[in-house]
């Protein structure tokens, strides 16, 4: 083996192994997703920011990986500001469900879901 070689092999380990503990923190954290793209939370605490969600992703920084809420800051009344003002709520401790999305069948079984299920199952054969 040359050096070259070497550092190849060296460095693709490396970027496997990086990638596998990104993998493995979107995993933990996603699990951990209590709300709803959609759902109306309340930060519990501090300024006590009342959101609508509409996007969900992981976040790592220092302890365990979280689920952070990004949405529109809303009014006492739950419309939203008239800036569209943005807020993040990291995790869901000191949250509370403020209103769940109200959500109909036809909304979750729809051809355009059903065939990403399908998609989904026949590219992840393994996670059923």
């Amino acid at each position: 083996m040359e050096e070259t070689e070497y550092n190849a092999k060296l460095k693709k380990a490396g970027d496997d192994y990086e990638a596998a503990k990104k993998a493995i923190y979107i995993e933990f954290a996603m699990s951990h997703v209590k709300y709803s793209k959609g759902d109306i939370i309340k930060q519990t605490f501090g300024s006590e920011t009342t959101i609508l969600i509409d996007k969900i992703y992981p976040h790592k920084s220092i302890g365990l990986p979280e689920p952070v809420y990004d949405g529109v800051v809303l009014k006492k009344d739950l419309t939203p500001k008239k800036n569209f003002e943005r807020h993040q709520i990291y995790g869901d401790r000191l949250t509370e469900l403020v209103r769940a999305k109200e959500v109909k069948a036809e909304d979750i079984w729809n051809d355009e879901n059903m065939n990403k299920i399908k998609e989904h199952i026949k590219n992840n054969p393994e996670k059923l």
